[in-house]
């Protein structure tokens, strides 16, 4: 009976040490969609980079249905890609919770 105690307070402890070890705003939320232009049209791209937070540039691949889903810390992310030899960019907002965004990228002047 002691071993089955000491196995649950090590099971506890190693639990507490994970969400102790998780800092604030870690928490990531799926999110998902398609990849469209500004007037809400299919827009093929092959990848597009997910700038912000703490983990650096992240390249994302569309399906082969222009749909995608990226894994993200919540908070507000900049998505750029090229096409046709110009730099389109989008604005990419993440929750713990899974979110639907489709992503609406516009050509920078």
């Amino acid at each position: 009976m002691t071993k089955v105690s000491t196995t649950k307070w090590l099971v506890a402890l190693a639990l507490a040490g994970l969400f102790l070890a998780i800092p604030n705003g870690a928490l990531a939320g799926l999110v998902y969609g398609k990849v469209l232009n500004a007037q809400g049209d299919t827009l093929q791209v092959g990848s597009f980079i997910v700038m912000g937070g703490t983990q650096g540039p992240m390249t994302v691949y569309p399906d082969e249905h222009n749909r995608y889903s990226v894994y993200l810390p919540e908070g507000t992310y900049t998505a750029e890609c090229q096409v046709n030899n110009r730099l389109w960019r989008a604005v990419l907002r993440s929750f713990p919770q899974p979110y639907r965004q489709n992503l609406y990228f516009a050509p920078v002047e």
